[in-house]
């Protein structure tokens, strides 16, 4: 099942950069203030939060630290988690279900990563069709200048989150994300400088839309490079988003 249990009617996407990160890890998560939602519907101490895996069914171990529903304020904490090596990785908070016991697992995290919880609004949405590996010529085009940064948020498609969209259906054997990765190339060769991978994030809307927000940096003018988003499902099925950017000079004249 893609849904934990038809109990809980609510779930939120935890993304971590786990691009320099293998093996197991343990990861701590500030839970946001502006989480409306999730503060308005959760238990008072938490008894009804559940972590899982980028399957939405497999249970983590996690902790809660300093969890407060008045104040509005707490750190989620996993222990060990074994996320997607060397890429974005993708858990899910469930929470609203009531009358639950705690499952709650107390344990001192250890070299932490940092995963979030992403609240916010998209504001320039890339619509970008499928593309096969290594598709020449993408049919979107953006354009920037050589000191600006653009936030962009591109949508993951159905066949990704089919189970992210409202509540239990009672559905199974849908694929989700499991992890995601982005690069801008240039004939190829990946532009590191490019890419901020702190901002790399997953988010999610109040419809329930997921979106891959990713960040675009600096850049020669007169270039023209490729940015490329790479996602896999809980399957292991692999799509490619890509599109070009061109780096431009303003051009100014006297008067």
């Amino acid at each position: 099942m893609s849904w934990y249990h038809s109990d809980w009617p609510h779930r939120l996407p935890i993304s971590v950069d786990r691009t320099g990160t293998t093996g197991a890890n343990d990861v701590t998560i500030s839970l946001p203030t502006t989480l409306q939602h999730l503060w308005d519907n959760v238990d008072t101490n938490g008894e009804d939060i559940r972590v899982t895996d980028a399957d939405g069914v497999t249970l983590l171990t996690f902790d809660l630290n300093s969890f407060n529903r008045t104040n509005q304020v707490g750190t989620l904490e996993i222990d060990g988690w074994a996320g997607p090596d060397s890429e974005h990785g993708l858990a899910w908070l469930y929470y609203g279900a009531s009358g639950k016991s705690t499952g709650i697992s107390a344990f001192s995290p250890s070299s932490a990563i940092t995963g979030y919880i992403t609240p916010e609004a998209p504001d320039r949405v890339l619509q970008l069709a499928p593309e096969q590996p290594g598709a020449a010529n993408p049919r979107v085009i953006i354009s920037k200048q050589i000191a600006d940064q653009i936030l962009l948020y591109i949508p993951v498609s159905l066949e990704f989150s089919r189970r992210a969209r409202g509540d239990y259906q009672g559905q199974d054997s849908y694929e989700e994300l499991k992890s995601y990765d982005f690069i801008v190339t240039d004939a190829g060769a990946a532009q590191a400088s490019m890419v901020a991978e702190a901002s790399v994030r997953v988010v999610q809307v109040g419809t329930g839309q997921l979106y891959i927000r990713v960040l675009v940096k600096a850049g020669s003018s007169g270039s023209y490079y490729q940015g490329e988003l790479l996602l896999t499902s809980t399957e292991l099925r692999v799509a490619l988003r890509t599109f070009e950017i061109r780096v431009i000079d303003t051009v100014e004249t006297t008067p």
